[in-house]
């Protein structure tokens, strides 16, 4: 059961920090540099999640390492690696914003939504 909490809090908090996660990326970012990024980053998250899943496997089929034990090696690769990308995110800088624009009413941001779907055939493909 503590295994399930752990888990349902930890996805839960991730879910809430993808915002500021993102907003700090566009402004780091030059936005001519992010579709780059981000490809780049699925790459390269697409190949160490295959190497994850051998490092699992040898793992869990080690004579060497035997249950409790192998699980308790995961869980602490796991920590770590997830501290690591933790350390790494908070060691960047965010820029200082130049302008704060005053919030649109919501009836203008719903207007200039339908102005941009009706402007960009890429934005329309991509929905």
């Amino acid at each position: 059961m503590t295994l399930i909490i752990s888990i349902g809090t930890f996805s839960f908090l991730g879910g809430a920090a993808a915002v500021a996660f993102y907003d700090i990326w566009a402004k780091v970012i030059p936005s001519n540099l992010r579709g780059r990024f981000f490809a780049f980053r699925q790459l390269g998250g697409g190949i160490l999640a295959v190497g994850a899943g051998i490092l699992v496997k040898i793992i869990l089929s080690s004579r060497r390492f035997i249950f409790p034990t192998n699980y308790a090696l995961l869980s602490l690769l796991s920590f770590l690696f997830i501290s690591i990308s933790y350390l790494a995110l908070g060691s960047v800088k965010e820029p200082e914003e130049k302008e704060v624009r005053p919030p649109l009413k919501f009836s203008v941001y719903l207007r200039r939504v339908m102005e941009i779907l009706k402007s960009d055939s890429n934005l329309r493909r991509f929905l």
